[in-house]
Parts: C-alpha cells; sequence; structure tokens
C-alpha cells in the first residue's frame, strides 16, 4: 500500500475518472491527510504538476479505501504545495437541531491543530468561504471535485455545479 508524505501529488480513481490531490500534511483530523483538490477531473492520471490549473478545495481526506483498492497513484513526490495550504481560518456548520456555526483557526500557521476562535448564528461571506473542519472520506471527495464545488455551497446538492472532465 502507498504510504503518503506531504509533497506527493496522486490520482484516486472514481469510476472512469481520475481527481489529483495535492497531500499538504501527515496524517491530521482522525486519519485525513490536509488536501488540496483539484477540480477537473482526468480520464488518465496527468503526468506531473504542470498539468493541473490551481482550481480546487482544501479539504482532511481519508484515503485508505481507494489505497486499499488499488485506485490510488502517486503522481510526483516532494513537491512545493506552500500555495496550496489555504486559509488559516476553517469553519464547522451547525451540526443537526442547531443554529450556530463554529470557527477554528490553525495552530502556529502550521496545519496539524486547530484552536476553536467563535461560534455565530451569523457567519460573514468569507467565514462561509474557508474550508470545513472535518475529515472527509476520498470517494466523496471525488465526488465533489467532479461536480466543482467549492466551500461556500451545500457538500450535499449535486446539482449546484458540474466540471467536464480534462483529456
Amino acid at each position: 500500500m502507498i504510504q503518503l508524505r506531504p509533497g506527493d501529488l496522486i490520482a484516486v480513481q472514481r469510476d472512469r475518472l481520475h481527481v489529483v490531490f495535492a497531500v499538504l500534511t501527515r496524517q491530521v483530523l482522525f486519519g485525513g491527510h490536509w488536501s488540496f483538490v483539484f477540480h477537473h477531473p482526468h480520464e488518465t492520471p496527468p503526468s506531473s504538476r504542470d498539468d493541473m490549473v490551481d482550481s480546487g478545495f482544501n479539504a482532511a481526506v481519508d484515503f485508505i479505501v481507494p489505497k486499499r483498492e488499488g485506485r490510488l497513484v502517486r503522481i510526483s513526490r516532494g513537491n512545493d504545495f506552500s500555495s496550496l495550504l489555504g486559509p488559516e481560518l476553517l469553519q464547522q456548520a451547525p451540526l443537526k437541531g442547531e443554529s450556530n456555526y463554529r470557527f477554528w483557526r490553525w495552530r502556529d500557521r502550521a496545519r496539524k491543530e486547530a484552536d476553536f476562535v467563535r461560534f455565530t448564528p451569523a457567519p460573514t461571506g468569507e467565514e462561509l468561504s474557508v474550508p470545513h473542519y472535518s475529515c472527509i472520506r476520498a470517494d466523496f471527495a471525488c465526488d465533489l471535485a467532479i461536480r466543482g464545488w467549492t466551500n461556500n455551497t451545500s457538500k450535499w446538492n449535486s446539482e449546484e455545479h458540474s466540471v467536464v472532465p480534462s483529456a
């Protein structure tokens, strides 16, 4: 099984498409890697970082299932992805039956631990556009990338966006 490290550029096969991820950290948030998920899936994995457009989103992604199933391939190692780390602020949507959003900030500018910032029932537009502070399955991250999802839209509404695969 492939061991992931910060700086790895990888692709996960989802149906007939390959979604590309930049691995930004060692494991955080219960086994997920803080990653940049690129929009614009490919029919075959790209050969290098140069083939990528920096459109996408940040998320903590758990890659265990595609690793076990042999659907994850490493494209390259040792990449400098410092420009893809994303903002320091993170959001958690209200839990079922609650109305307050929770906001967190990465501690010491590192992507390892986060400190609680505040609760609010009325976040600003900027706050709603920051990454979500949760870990998601790689296949769900692929689905979000395929439809061109962004942080300020619903993860659950698949009709908000649609992206055509790249060759």
